[in-house]
């Protein structure tokens, strides 16, 4: 009877991990705007947005083509001339490894023998869901906006490495001080005499310098403090005004925003405070391995202990293949 017992509580326990999968998935990533939008496949602010997530065949490196350089053989010519045939160079690629990211659910057979029936063993199931989403959200969280180092550098690559507030350092093995291509824009954003006074102008002169080769930042985060700051902004100078107010207008993507320009801009409670950041998601991607995308394990009993764990893994990471299409005001006051 014991073993039909835990054959069944298996059995209803792993079926239901199973048929959670996507429902994990896409609870993690609606906690926090900017996985909101890197999770779905082929982007989701723009028609014709390329970036978002992308399942790969395998867990091996991620290479991201770039282009950092023109083609120098175009010319005009007449009749006979030579023709331009040297090799173009200006090509190149960023590397990135996948990183690893695990979770587990763990019961002990006392558990096991309290809820025994289908019906407290679903309940069971479901508090140790909400438990796990709640434990992948915060980590998965706090890597988004790190810079990578986190854990002896096993975390999965933030927007503090790949939008740096400095021009020297090294994402997808290309050192930013060699490659002037490999940086974004950074700049200051403390305030002048009171608070949040600059805020407007340098959000419109990042801005204006991401608009590059008729492409534009759609998507922008920031702390909570600093949406708030910025909001004070449009009630004082905006709002007031039926000329601009087009400019900034609010949108559905289930979380709140403010438009501006063409930024669809939000808050985040885990972004990095005094940050903003204006990001151009056609060149960012979050790269996972298709067969480990909150792939559940089948349950395991330890030897040495009256219990048993399922480990839920993902394997993934988020690169950019070019970033001075992104930028990032920092020490925002």
């Amino acid at each position: 009877m014991s073993g039909a017992s835990t054959d069944r509580f298996d059995e209803i326990f792993s079926t239901s991990l199973q048929n959670y999968k996507n429902t994990l998935a896409d609870n993690i990533f609606d906690a926090f705007p900017l996985f909101d939008i890197m999770n779905k496949e082929g982007g989701d602010i723009n028609e014709g947005d390329r970036g978002g997530l992308v399942k790969e065949d395998s867990a091996a490196d991620i290479i991201e083509p770039l282009i950092y350089g023109k083609n120098t053989t175009v010319k005009s010519y007449s009749g006979y001339d030579t023709i331009d045939t040297t090799p173009p160079t200006g090509i190149g690629n960023a590397k990135y490894p996948m990183k690893q990211v695990a979770g587990s659910l763990t019961i002990d057979r006392f558990s096991e023998r309290q809820n025994a029936g289908k019906e407290q063993i679903v309940k069971l199931f479901d508090s140790k869901m909400q438990q796990l989403e709640m434990s992948f959200q915060d980590a998965l969280s706090t890597m988004l906006y790190g810079d990578g180092t986190g854990n002896g550098s096993k975390d999965i690559s933030g927007l503090k490495l790949l939008v740096s507030t400095a021009d020297t350092d090294t994402v997808g093995g290309l050192d930013a001080t060699s490659y002037a291509f490999w940086r974004n824009y950074n700049d200051d954003g403390a305030h002048s005499s009171t608070a949040y006074d600059v805020l407007l102008a340098d959000m419109r002169t990042m801005y204006l310098n991401l608009c590059l080769k008729k492409q534009a930042p759609n998507f922008g985060v920031t702390d909570l403090a600093c949406y708030a700051g910025f909001e004070s902004k449009l009630l004082a100078t905006v709002n007031y005004n039926i000329g601009l107010s087009n400019l900034m207008r609010n949108a559905n993507y289930g979380f709140e925003n403010y438009k501006f320009h063409n930024v669809t801009l939000t808050f985040d409670n885990d972004c990095t405070a005094g940050y903003m950041y204006f990001l151009n998601t056609k060149f960012l991607k979050f790269h996972v391995d298709k067969e480990t995308y909150f792939a559940n394990q089948p349950f395991q009993r330890p030897y040495n202990q009256d219990c048993r764990t399922s480990i839920v893994l993902l394997y993934g990471e988020l690169t950019t293949s070019n970033r001075r299409m992104q930028g990032v005001l920092s020490g925002i006051t």
